[in-house]
């Protein structure tokens, strides 16, 4: 459902009912936030398009938003009409707490408002009810793409896919913290995927949890699994799917789940689907190559380059 905002550049969708919670979903876009919520008007101006701009302070004892993409409701009471203010949080500012700085997404308004909405400047209105609607956009369908991924690498008989999930999000978020840590120098791996390795070699949690002995139904064991399945490729592949998660770290596709033009949504879709393109063509050689006999010829290689 689009919401009702008079402006002609873009249109912002939600959800027509409340969704229900999903493992395929983010976990904030099951429900808004309520409340209410002193609004104290700092200026009333006009974009370049002429269209009507409120920057203001909600201050409330209540949690306002998850990130900056999520959109603020207001209901601001001027005389004799009740006026819907759809607007941006402002995270950047550092406020006391309990307070938001607001920014409102222009609007084409009737004149008569646009005087009233004037007037308010240093007005405080007390009480005001409020909603941040999560909005819903591209990253949020990578975030179910990471999902799918899991169900169809890291599910087995001995692992649902609320686990695999979970463990997922826990390594896109440990990848996130090692991400200010230098690759190992003697690597040939781009950065994003020695650190991949790095950060699963260091802890057997992720290694049990998400190895490559996941791909069987059972009776693989980790050490079997290996031999089959080039740790640097798996841990890639796995680095790639936590990647798809909006917000867990610095590596991610999207920063949040609002983290896509309104007029290029498919854009979003482009990083990902070339670095899964990339590794679909490496994981071709796993069907034709002898990985235990080229690791063989690899140890070979190297002794005798180092003796």
């Amino acid at each position: 459902m689009a919401l009702p905002i008079k402006t002609a550049d873009v249109r912002y969708f939600i959800a027509l009912e409340q969704p229900s919670a999903s493992v395929y979903r983010p976990a904030h876009m099951t429900q808004s936030i309520r409340g209410f919520g002193d609004v104290r008007i700092r200026r009333v101006f006009t974009d370049t398009g002429d269209r009507i701009c409120v920057e203001g302070t909600l201050v409330t004892p209540d949690r306002v938003g998850h990130s900056a993409s999520d959109i603020l409701w207001l209901r601001l009471p001027l005389p004799n009409i009740a006026l819907d203010l759809f607007a941006r949080l402002d995270t950047a500012e550092g406020l006391a707490a309990g307070e938001a700085r607001f920014r409102t997404i222009p609007q084409d308004l009737a004149p008569e408002i646009n005087e009233m909405l004037r007037n308010t400047e240093g007005a405080v209105f007390p009480d005001t009810p409020f909603e941040t609607i999560p909005l819903l956009s591209a990253p949020a369908d990578l975030y179910s793409l990471a999902v799918l991924g899991a169900l169809l690498l890291l599910v087995n008989s001995g692992n649902t896919l609320g686990v695999a999930t979970d463990d997922l999000i826990g390594y896109a978020r440990k990848l996130g913290q090692e991400a200010t840590k230098p690759a190992a120098p003697d690597t040939v791996l781009e950065p994003f995927a020695a650190r991949a390795i790095q950060v699963a070699e260091a802890d057997p949690r992720i290694r049990a949890a998400l190895g490559p002995h996941r791909l069987a139904y059972d009776g693989v064991t980790a050490e079997d699994a290996a031999a089959w399945v080039p740790p640097d490729l798996w841990w890639h592949i796995i680095g790639t799917l936590a990647r798809l998660i909006p917000g867990a770290g610095p590596d991610s596709y999207c920063k949040d789940y609002g983290d896509a033009s309104p007029f290029n949504l498919e854009k979003a879709l482009d990083a990902p689907l070339r670095d899964l393109g990339n590794l679909l063509l490496r994981t071709r050689g796993l069907i034709i190559s002898d990985w235990t006999s080229n690791r063989e010829v690899a140890r070979v290689i190297k002794k005798v380059h180092t003796t």
